[in-house]
C-alpha cells in the first residue's frame, strides 16, 4: 500500500521535499537526502577498477556492470544487448518509432522523458557546467566529462583490427563503420555516400550553406564541430603581435608569414608566367591555373573548378535559387 501512495505522487506531481540549498524538489525524503551528498559533494562509493567515485552505492554497483562487460538484456527485434534493464526499454523505441514526449517550446517529439528534459535545457540556454581549463560551458555534466577526455587525450577505447584508439565508445563504433566499408547514406545533391546519418546531415549544410558550429571567442561560424576544435588550437596558442602594423597572429610561423608582407620577399616564383608569391602553397593554388586542370566538377550545371572549396562554395548558389 505505501507503495502504490508513493508512486502516485509522479501522477499528481506532489514534491513536497525541497532542498534548502538550490530549492529542487522531490516526492520522497530518500531522494532528497540523496541528493543533498551532491551539495557537499560526497563520493563515498568507490569504483576498485578505474577509481571513479558515486554519490549511491546503487550507482557503483551498475558502473561495475561495464567493467565486467555482462550485457544481459537482449533485443528480441535487433539481438542488440545491454547492460541495464531500462537501456533496453528505451533501445525499443527505436523500433517502435513512438515519440511521446513533447518540447512545449518548439514541438519537437522524444521517445524518452530524460531525453525532452535534457533538450529543454537548450531553450533555457543555461549553460552551468563550465570547463575550467578552456572556460567552454556545456548543458549538462555528461557533456562536460566527455569534452574533459579532449584534455586529458586518454583513449581507453581500442580496435581490435587497427589498433587505432579513441576517447569515446561512439566514436570506435564509427570508427569500425569503415572496416565494414557499409556506406548506406547518400546525399541527395552530389551523390556523396557516408557512414552515418549525423555525416550525412553535417554534410548537407555545404549545399544549404548554413554555419551552425560558432566560436564562443571570436564568432566565427563552420559547418562542422571538427573544423572548430581545429579552429580552437589557435587560440589556444600565444598571441603574437607585428611590430610593423600591430596586428595580431595565432603562432610564430602565421607572424613569420605576415612579415613577408612588409619585407616584400616573395621566394616563390613561377615559371610560366614568373609571378612571386610569398607562401609556397599559393603559388601551386596558381599553378592549377596554368594546367587548365578542372578536377572538381559540379553535378548540377556541369561547371568545373580548380579547387575543392570553390566547388563547395558553388553548389550554396544552386541551393539559393531552388528556394
Amino acid at each position: 500500500m505505501a507503495d502504490l501512495k508513493r508512486h502516485s505522487l509522479v501522477h499528481t506531481d506532489e514534491r513536497n521535499y525541497k532542498c534548502s540549498e538550490c530549492e529542487k524538489a522531490f516526492y520522497e525524503r530518500s531522494h532528497l537526502r540523496l541528493h543533498v551528498l551532491t551539495h557537499n559533494n560526497e563520493r563515498r562509493h568507490k569504483c576498485d577498477v578505474c577509481n571513479k567515485s558515486f554519490y549511491r552505492k546503487s550507482d557503483l554497483t551498475r558502473h561495475l556492470l561495464i567493467h565486467s562487460n555482462e550485457r544481459n538484456y537482449q533485443c528480441e527485434v535487433c539481438q542488440k544487448s545491454f547492460i541495464e534493464k531500462a537501456k533496453l526499454k528505451l533501445h525499443l523505441f527505436t523500433h517502435s518509432g513512438e515519440k511521446k514526449h513533447k518540447c512545449d517550446v518548439c514541438s519537437k517529439l522524444f521517445q524518452a522523458k530524460s531525453h525532452l528534459n535534457r533538450h529543454l535545457l537548450i531553450h533555457s540556454n543555461q549553460k552551468n557546467f563550465k570547463c575550467e581549463i578552456c572556460q567552454k560551458s556545456f548543458y549538462d555534466k555528461g557533456n562536460l566529462n566527455r569534452h574533459l577526455l579532449i584534455h586529458t587525450d586518454v583513449k581507453r577505447f581500442k580496435c581490435d583490427i587497427c589498433n587505432k584508439s579513441f576517447q569515446e565508445n561512439k566514436n570506435l563504433k564509427r570508427h569500425l563503420l569503415i572496416h565494414a566499408n557499409e556506406k548506406n547514406f547518400q546525399c541527395n545533391i552530389c551523390h556523396k555516400s557516408f557512414y552515418e546519418k549525423n555525416s550525412l546531415k553535417r554534410h548537407s549544410l555545404i549545399h544549404t550553406g548554413e554555419r551552425n558550429i560558432k566560436c564562443h571567442i571570436c564568432d566565427k561560424s563552420f559547418f562542422e564541430e571538427s573544423n572548430l576544435k581545429k579552429h580552437l588550437l589557435l587560440h589556444a596558442k600565444n598571441i603574437l603581435k607585428c611590430q610593423v602594423c600591430q596586428q595580431t597572429f595565432y603562432g610564430k610561423n602565421n607572424l613569420s608569414l605576415h612579415l613577408l608582407v612588409h619585407s616584400g620577399g616573395k621566394e616563390h616564383t613561377c615559371d610560366i608566367c614568373h609571378k612571386s608569391f610569398s607562401r609556397k602553397y599559393i603559388l601551386k593554388r596558381h599553378l592549377l591555373i596554368h594546367s587548365g586542370m578542372k578536377n572538381y566538377k559540379c553535378d548540377i550545371c556541369d561547371s568545373s573548378f580548380y579547387q575543392k572549396s570553390t566547388l563547395m562554395r558553388h553548389y550554396a548558389i544552386h541551393n539559393v535559387k531552388s528556394f
